[in-house]
């Protein structure tokens, strides 16, 4: 086992073992020519020996240069890692609370307008039927109005046009008359407008109805047919389209709110509303992954750079460890040889020295739990909020 120092000298426990018996021996030279000297360190020395203080001094540049400044460098690059990690989990923070705040403020906001809509009650008839039953109305009287105006010997495309009109004018004018009435607060304006409708209708059904009447007396005079009397038919002509308007009157007046221009206002409300909750609970639901994922990455940096740390710090422990080691083989080589000579008096086999402490060879390395985890844009956080309170008193 060596002392692993890239830094000459060199130190082996083999040849701090040999240092520490020239040292302690009470002789120098060899065989016959040995002469008497005084051990290294003298026994009535009290402080470190020289030796010592060596391998202090060494171990202490192997510990800045071969651990310390290679921990400290990677150390900081995983800081500046781990910084930026905790400002984007900080943000996704603030982030998660701001999206979830909104979405709960949307939420009551929804709750609340559809509250007001629910009071203000819903139509005996769906919208949606409504529309439904007016359409079907309308094309159910396509083939009676195509009918009525091919007997005026028109084209076909100009026939059809004025089937389609009348199709399209009999059920928006009974709509906006039903509408009109079935309010709760009926606007002197629309009633008028309503009254104008029904009556342009009405007299557009009998006009229609007389020139047809009038159109097919001349046709079957010239044909010598005899039939349903013109006047008849036009009576009749004038009935059905006035029982459509009045069915297609009534379907509206039930499809239709007493406070409509209100309630279509907050039904309005309520789906706006509604459309940014869900566009909010949706950016809360991104907000919310954003944090897992920044926590992840946090707590994934933080566990590299603890490991990095744990790393390096053992070792720092394990170059302690063999200095220690070395002091001891030296102390232990020194005494033996020293306490070796039979001619001397009296023998200090224990000096001052040989029982000292170690010196305290330092580890700059933290442990993984005591790093230092502060980032400067929190601490420019904290002056900010001070600022903040400084200039509100």
């Amino acid at each position: 086992m060596g002392f692993f120092i890239f830094i000459k000298p060199i130190y082996t426990f083999k040849k701090v073992k040999r240092i520490g018996k020239k040292h302690g021996r009470r002789w120098r030279g060899f065989l016959f020519f040995k002469k008497p000297k005084e051990p290294f360190p003298p026994d009535d020395f009290s402080d470190y020996a020289p030796f010592e203080r060596e391998l202090k001094e060494i171990a202490d540049a192997q510990m800045h240069r071969e651990i310390y400044n290679k921990w400290v460098e990677k150390d900081k690059e995983l800081k500046g890692i781990y910084c930026n990690a905790l400002k984007n989990y900080k943000e996704a923070k603030e982030q998660i609370k701001k999206e979830s705040e909104e979405a709960e403020k949307s939420w009551k906001e929804y709750q609340e307008a559809l509250k007001d809509l629910q009071k203000l009650g819903v139509p005996e008839l769906s919208s949606f039927w409504k529309w439904i039953l007016l359409i079907i109305i309308g094309v159910g009287e396509f083939p009676l109005n195509g009918l009525v105006f091919s007997l005026f010997g028109a084209g076909r495309i100009e026939t059809y046009l004025m089937a389609f009109t009348m199709c399209f004018i009999i059920p928006l004018a009974a709509h906006f008359t039903g509408e009109t009435f079935k309010q709760k607060e009926k606007k002197k304006t629309s009633v008028i407008i309503s009254v104008i409708v029904f009556l342009c209708v009405t007299f557009g059904l009998i006009g229609i109805a007389i020139l047809r009447a009038k159109y097919l007396s001349e046709m079957l005079k010239e044909i010598g047919i005899k039939g349903i009397s013109p006047i008849l038919a036009g009576f009749i002509f004038v009935i059905i389209n006035f029982l459509i308007f009045v069915v297609a009157f009534f379907i509206s007046y039930r499809g239709s709110h007493p406070e409509a221009e209100k309630y279509s206002n907050q039904k309005n409300k309520v789906k706006e509303i509604y459309k940014r909750y869900i566009k909010e609970k949706k950016e809360a639901e991104k907000a919310r992954k954003n944090l897992e994922k920044a926590s992840e990455q946090l707590q994934d940096i933080k566990t590299k750079r603890e490991a990095w740390c744990a790393k390096w710090k053992g070792k720092a422990k394990e170059l302690k460890e063999t200095y220690e080691q070395l002091v001891q083989v030296y102390r232990s080589a020194n005494l033996e040889a020293r306490s070796v000579n039979s001619k001397a008096e009296s023998v200090i086999t224990s000096p001052a020295w040989a029982t000292l402490p170690f010196l305290e060879l330092d580890i700059p390395i933290p442990e993984p739990k005591d790093l230092d985890w502060e980032c400067e844009f929190e601490e420019s956080t904290i002056e900010n909020k001070e600022n903040k309170k400084e200039s509100k008193q």
